[in-house]
């Protein structure tokens, strides 16, 4: 169970921790307050569905399989509730959607709550907010995961939740209530079309919204060289919180070497376009790791604390990187525990190694 104490303790600015204590407090009310929901299952055909994911992008791009298999084996019209900051994952998708909404935009989430679904499936694993949106809707059935009791009140159907299974076997149950899915991969037929292979280009990201996750300029430059080492061209990606790194980094380097600086000015769109044209990615644990792996790029993943066996990439080409830098470091339903804040992740030079090796073998 994840207290008040527990937020605050956690990585995160101030206002997502008051988010979340909101959740935890005013959620927690109104979820032991509303009469908790019979056993049911869906009694006809099902035509409209509403999918209801707040969060991050590597969530969101975890679902991009499902969707795409609900439009196409069972021809059902599906709503998306989402937030901004992981709108632009779905946005991928738009063609198998009806409509994209945000919670954050009070006007959407009132159009939601107002419409007549034939069910309504909550994807987010522990918060109460969620599950009382989806309580809310006029939806005949509601789905969601059973992780907490007061939670589990407000659906009509619930999956259980495996902490350590990846992620996509955890949706895929969710989903399984009601559909009858073929077997899923990672990598959705419509991210993976017209990809070259043929490319030696590296896209290398080493941002994110936990500084804990990291890697130093150190280790980037160190990464980058060996790289280019191996006549590989490099590309950087990454939000406003490392342009100014990448402008040092490869002020470092030397002027001719094939390093394209992309940090701060690409949509998730651009960026799918960009990965199309990429032999590889290395990156630290992030919507964009996920992103690249759905993409059927081979991806290297850099993981701090966690569950790498949960989060990191599981394809065949695909490596993953356990660098923990202190047991204490770990992650719990999205709360990031750190025995160090503000110390980032340092690799050894054999880690190092190994993801050079790694990245020679999959551009051979």
């Amino acid at each position: 169970m994840i207290g008040f104490g527990d937020i605050w303790r956690s990585a995160g600015g101030v206002k997502l921790k008051l988010i979340k204590s909101l959740d935890l407090a005013l959620g927690g009310m109104i979820a032991f307050l509303l009469p908790a929901l019979p056993e049911r299952s869906p009694d006809g055909v099902i035509r409209r569905i509403l999918i209801i994911r707040p969060g991050g992008i590597g969530d969101a791009v975890f679902l991009l399989s499902i969707i795409e298999r609900l439009r196409e084996q069972h021809n059902v019209e599906i709503d998306l509730l989402c937030e901004r900051r992981n709108e632009g994952a779905f946005i991928l998708a738009r063609r198998f959607c009806r409509s994209i909404y945000c919670y954050d935009r009070w006007p959407d989430l009132w159009r939601v709550v107002r419409q007549e679904y034939d069910l309504v499936i909550d994807t987010e694993q522990w918060h109460y907010l969620s599950a009382v949106v989806a309580y809310s809707t006029k939806a005949s059935v509601k789905a969601g995961f059973s992780t907490r009791p007061l939670r589990t009140r407000l659906f009509n159907l619930t999956a259980g939740y495996d902490v350590n299974a990846p992620e996509l076997q955890n949706f895929t149950a969710l989903f399984g209530l009601i559909f009858a899915l073929d077997p899923l991969t990672f990598s959705p037929v419509f991210l993976q079309a017209s990809r070259r292979t043929d490319l030696r280009r590296v896209a290398l990201f080493w941002g994110g919204s936990v500084i804990e996750r990291r890697l130093t300029v150190e280790q980037v430059r160190s990464i980058t060289g060996g790289l280019l080492a191996q006549g590989c061209a490099v590309l950087f990606l990454g939000g406003a919180d490392v342009v100014a790194e990448a402008r040092q980094i490869k002020a470092q380097l030397a002027v001719s070497v094939p390093v394209q600086d992309l940090c701060g000015r690409l949509s998730l769109a651009d960026t799918v376009e960009h990965f199309r044209d990429c032999g590889a990615f290395i990156g630290t644990d992030s919507g964009l790791l996920h992103l690249a792996a759905a993409c059927g790029v081979p991806s290297a993943g850099i993981f701090a604390m966690g569950n790498e066996q949960k989060w990191g990439p599981q394809g065949s080409r695909d490596l993953v990187i356990a660098a923990r830098q202190d047991p204490a470091d770990r992650v719990v339903f999205g709360y990031t525990f750190v025995a160090c804040p503000g110390r980032r992740l340092v690799l050894t030079a054999a880690r190092v190694n190994e993801i050079l090796e790694w990245a020679k073998g999959i551009l051979k």
